[in-house]
């Protein structure tokens, strides 16, 4: 039966377990480290809840699995259960393949998670690679233009701002000029 709850735990990410409670996958998205230049690959953690409410997916796939009723299958499912709860009061835990360890305390159950969730990811290094002269495509606005056309912009933009520069200085020297001048007529 263990092996047909752990098929079923991994296809649909959860299962509930009639007087134990449910366990769930839950993903925890993938990090950059950006000062080490590192990628961490997304992280599973099963999670464990007291909840226990009956699952009628999972009696429908053990259904289909082991080719039983669905009662046959609801009553195997509940003599699984009371299995699992003689052996954590006979000898206080009970390993759930794939899954992790349950541990009866006086509070409750207590649940440790496998860390058998593989990873499929390994950790990479994330390096920024710069192409010179590499054309790529660029939104601007609500238009495309490529990396080429944008250079040749802001290039056009620089010569623009040189010429006012220019005119600044000649601005400027008019104006130190009309100022000696009309001082030196006082």
């Amino acid at each position: 039966m263990q092996q047909y709850i752990y098929k079923y735990f991994a296809l649909n990410k959860a299962v509930s377990l009639p007087g134990i409670g449910s366990f769930s996958v839950e993903m925890q998205n993938a990090k950059l480290d950006f000062i080490d230049k590192t990628l961490y690959p997304p992280v599973y953690t099963v999670h464990y809840n007291r909840f226990d409410g009956p699952d009628k997916k999972l009696y429908q796939f053990l259904s289909k699995e082991t080719g039983f009723d669905e009662t046959t299958v609801v009553d195997n499912v509940k003599q699984f259960s009371e299995q699992l709860k003689d052996q954590l009061e006979k000898d206080h835990t009970v390993h759930l393949q794939g899954i992790g360890k349950l541990a009866k305390k006086a509070s409750g159950y207590e649940f440790v998670s496998d860390e058998v969730i593989p990873k499929y990811f390994s950790t990479i290094t994330a390096e920024r690679i710069i192409r010179q002269n590499a054309e790529h495509t660029v939104k601007v606005g609500e238009q495309e233009r490529t990396s080429t056309q944008m250079h040749e912009h802001f290039q056009q933009r620089k010569v623009k701002e040189d010429n006012w520069f220019v005119h600044a200085l000649i601005l400027g020297a008019i104006g130190i000029v009309t100022i000696a001048f009309y001082y030196l007529l006082k």
